[in-house]
């Protein structure tokens, strides 16, 4: 009986042993595969989910495209405002025609001339060098109403300004000053005059701030409204600028109120022309990369030519002069025309080269997002809608806002995520793995090549995990090893009990057999003894029976 009791706690035992045994040893492998499935499902909603953003972003390309938007609008509502569930549809946006030229930004032109009318010689001349004021300002009129272009006209109505104001007539170069920032614009107006007039707003806001009644709320409220205002044909002091102007101009109106009394109160018109900055610098930075020459003209390219002619006329009149240092200052100033002469004639010479964006969008598939090559990370894409093609971009930051919006909360599952591009190149996530990837999978169609991969932030997430499942399998055992021996020890006690109670039995048995076998052994002894006849007298029988 122990023995059967033995075996049948024993062998159990050892059976749970062995079976525990079998799965320590598979336990790593089943947690890698736990986290393989789990993981696995949430990279594709990660990939679905940048499909279905960057599809809603198509779709508001098209929708707005095909509304009728001049080019300027469309940047302004891509990248300036939140038509997508409150964020951009990207960070800037470039925009060509069916030529593959540039709509917007717009291209600042440089003006084709190489000098200006004499009469801007004598009229700089009674300005600068003889301070004539009242001279220098009738030479002006009279080059404004002659019939130069437009370029000469305003150049010479802002030479009136300055006249004006240092001649102390500060009202007069206040309603000059106004009629050229916000007065009546010529068709076809060249993008060198736009770049005038937006320093003529500039210009008023200062000049308003030295007069007596100072400068209000309400002149800087005009001017930031007209540098933020992208609506065309829509007034307030709507002007198509160069993109170069633009940004110009948003810095200067952004800092001038800055400055002011009021920035709390022009907070939002702040705020707006902050991001716009952003977008029309990022632009710039692409154009000036991948535009034509064209495109990739200085922003004061007009205070250049200005500069040169002063250059020009000073060195004209020091010719005569006896002065130690006249022949040092003309060689330098003879050397500095000439080179700048010599760059322009380079960029000329380089104007028939093929466009660089013309070489990027070769093997560039359309709705296909990927990197450019600039001084920060950018990425971007471009889709054609009708006669207009729309170059998307997005900066790294953006993108990884994308990704931190659709990952689902992989990185609070104690992973981390890294995204890499078609080169292999680092994009977003955890820059520096210490290790191969876990897990690796594609970002979505819209990111041909792209992957992102999966790194536990525990290297030892699998021993960790395996350990802890093979504590609970460890004392598992040991507890059902602990009711087993716990329930033979029970069964042998009961066991043992029941054979004490039956030897008790036995043994009492045998003792009252035992006691009362004696006795009539004795008698039947005595009564054959006297049935063979073995006594004395018939008494003693008698007395025995």
């Amino acid at each position: 009986t122990v023995t059967l009791l033995a075996i049948a706690v024993v062998l159990p035992t050892i059976c749970l042993l062995w079976f525990m045994t079998q799965a320590v040893r598979n336990e790593r492998l089943a947690v890698k595969q736990k986290l393989t499935n789990a993981y696995e499902q949430r990279l594709e909603n990660l990939s679905s989910g940048m499909d279905d953003l960057w599809s809603a972003r198509i779709s508001a390309v098209k929708q707005r495209a095909e509304s009728g938007l001049e080019p300027i609008e469309m940047f302004a509502h891509l990248a300036g405002q939140n038509p997508i569930k409150g964020s951009n549809v990207c960070d800037a946006v470039v925009i060509y025609d069916k030529t593959g030229r540039a709509i917007y930004p717009v291209a600042a032109k440089a003006a084709n001339r190489d000098e200006f009318p004499d009469e801007f010689n004598q009229a700089w001349s009674a300005e600068f060098t003889e301070q004539d004021f009242d001279r220098a300002i009738g030479l002006y009129e009279q080059i404004a109403e002659s019939h130069y272009d437009d370029y000469v006209s305003y150049s010479a109505l802002m030479g009136k300004v300055r006249c004006l104001r240092k001649s102390s007539q500060m009202q007069q170069a206040l309603a000059l000053c106004r009629e050229i920032a916000y007065g009546p614009t010529p068709e076809n107006i060249s993008s060198s005059s736009v770049s005038l007039i937006t320093r003529a707003r500039i210009l008023l806001v200062e000049l308003k701030g030295l007069t007596q009644d100072g400068l209000g709320l309400g002149d800087l409220e005009e001017m930031i409204d007209s540098a933020v205002n992208y609506t065309a044909g829509s007034g307030q002091g709507h002007l198509l600028m160069p993109s170069e102007t633009r940004i110009f101009f948003l810095r200067k109106a952004i800092e001038l109120t800055q400055e002011s009394e009021w920035p709390e109160a022009l907070k939002s018109q702040v705020s707006r022309a902050r991001i716009l900055l952003r977008r029309e610098e990022l632009a710039f930075s692409f154009l000036e990369k991948y535009g034509t020459s064209e495109v990739s003209q200085t922003w004061s390219q007009d205070d250049a030519i200005r500069l040169l002619e002063l250059l020009r006329l000073t060195l004209t009149k020091i010719e005569g002069i006896e002065w130690n240092m006249a022949e040092p200052l003309k060689q330098q100033l003879s050397t500095l025309l000439d080179s700048y002469q010599g760059a322009e004639d380079e960029k000329a010479a380089g104007a028939l080269a093929p466009p660089a964006l013309a070489t990027l969008l070769e093997l560039w598939p359309q709705d296909s997002i990927r990197r450019l090559e600039l001084p920060e990370a950018v990425f971007a894409m471009y889709h054609s809608v009708g006669d207009k093609a729309y170059l998307l971009l997005q900066k790294e930051e953006g993108l990884g806002s994308d990704i931190e919006s659709c990952q689902g909360g992989l990185d609070e599952l104690g992973i981390a995520c890294r995204v890499t591009d078609g080169s292999g190149a680092y994009v977003w996530g955890l820059e520096s793995p210490e290790g191969p990837a876990f897990l690796q999978a594609p970002l979505g169609r819209f990111f041909p090549g792209w992957n992102v991969e999966i790194h536990f932030k525990d290297a030892n997430i699998f021993e960790t995990t395996a350990d802890r499942q093979r504590m609970i399998y460890v004392w598992a055992g040991l507890l059902a090893i602990a009711v087993m021996l716990s329930a033979g020890l029970l069964t042998a006690r009961i066991v043992g009990k029941q054979m004490k109670t039956n030897k008790l039995k036995n043994d009492f048995i045998a003792t009252v057999s035992h006691e009362l076998k004696t006795p009539l052994a004795s008698m039947r002894v005595l009564v054959d003894t006297l049935l063979e006849g073995s006594y004395r007298d018939q008494r003693q029988v008698t007395e025995y029976l």
